[in-house]
């Protein structure tokens, strides 16, 4: 009988096994990414707004100026996500081990609503793109906004003509200012930052939806692929306050750009200037225009191989 009692016992034991391990519990504290660009507004709002916490999450904002050493932290586990990480950088990443970063919202520009111009110091007689043969242009360090300058100036001049010339964002006014280059393709409160204390002039707008790939997809947020495999509640929390974010800055302008200004540490009349960057739910991406600068990047060497992006994308599923 006692044996009988036993093994009755280490059945019903054996039975709530599957029933206690699907009811783990998901951790409430976790460590996201930023950078501190205007152009991730939405992160901001959702730590500012409180939408975090709303979903029960207490998420700690660690600030790493690397996007590099920000992707890196995403794939070793230090961080759950990033807002946000260069495409050029997932696509690397994705090169060489797939399936480690799942792209849940991309910052856009458009030719409705932009963020990068290029420039040339105030005063210049340069007054087309054309004139920019053989001079100095400025632009961010790396392989992917290098090929992005190219192909602005391709649209003018031969590839021998052009001189592009990588400078970090601290270098680029002192840089066009001091006649180091001729001319300069940046973003967001830099830029209006230059025109606004008289450094610069606009020698074009929106040039890389004009002349490269349009909308520009150029910049998605991130979280860890194990992460969401492992939580995704969280994830899916993560996600929604996120999105919360993103809705809250379409009609709440003036505060968002409050937000941003105390988070960028810019001037209010700067932030007051900045254009917004579109927030695009990943479901709403235009994939096409995506997977096309994917391939841009692929022809400019960026990449080595030709990334299928369909896979890079949060969904549903994933989220279960």
């Amino acid at each position: 009988m006692r044996t009988k009692r036993f093994l009755i016992y280490c059945l019903l034991v054996l039975l709530a096994l599957p029933v206690l391990s699907c009811d783990r519990k998901e951790p409430t504290k976790v460590s996201f990414g930023y950078q501190p660009f205007g152009s991730n507004l939405t992160f901001f709002v959702a730590i500012e707004k409180g939408f975090f916490k709303e979903q029960g999450l207490e998420v700690t904002a660690e600030q790493i100026i690397s996007a590099n050493d920000a992707a890196n932290a995403v794939v070793n586990g230090s961080i759950v996500g990033n807002a946000t990480v260069p495409l050029n950088v997932v696509l690397n990443i994705e090169e060489n081990q797939p399936g480690l970063m799942k792209i849940f919202m991309v910052k856009a520009t458009s030719r409705e609503v932009w963020s990068d111009y290029l420039l040339v110091k105030k005063g210049s007689s340069i007054d087309s793109i054309s004139k920019l043969k053989g001079k100095k242009v400025g632009g961010y360090p790396g392989s992917a906004q290098q090929v992005l300058l190219k192909l602005i100036l391709k649209q003018f001049m031969g590839e021998k003509e052009i001189l592009g010339i990588e400078m970090p964002p601290n270098t680029q006014l002192q840089g066009l200012d001091a006649g180091q280059i001729d001319g300069l393709l940046t973003y967001d409160d830099l830029a209006i930052t230059a025109l606004q204390n008289n450094v610069a002039q606009v020698l074009a707008e929106n040039p890389i939806c004009k002349y490269v790939v349009n909308p520009f997809y150029g910049f998605p947020y991130v979280l860890s692929s194990s992460f969401v495999r492992g939580n995704p509640k969280v994830a899916r929390k993560i996600r929604d306050a996120m999105y919360k974010a993103a809705d809250f800055i379409k009609t709440n302008e003036e505060e968002s750009r409050q937000i941003m200004a105390k988070w960028v540490g810019t001037k209010p009349e700067i932030a007051e200037k900045v254009n917004l960057w579109a927030q695009v739910k990943a479901e709403d991406v235009d994939k096409a225009s995506l997977q096309k600068l994917a391939d841009i990047f692929y022809e400019g060497g960026v990449t080595k191989k030709k990334i299928d992006t369909s896979s890079l994308y949060l969904t549903e599923g994933d989220l279960k």
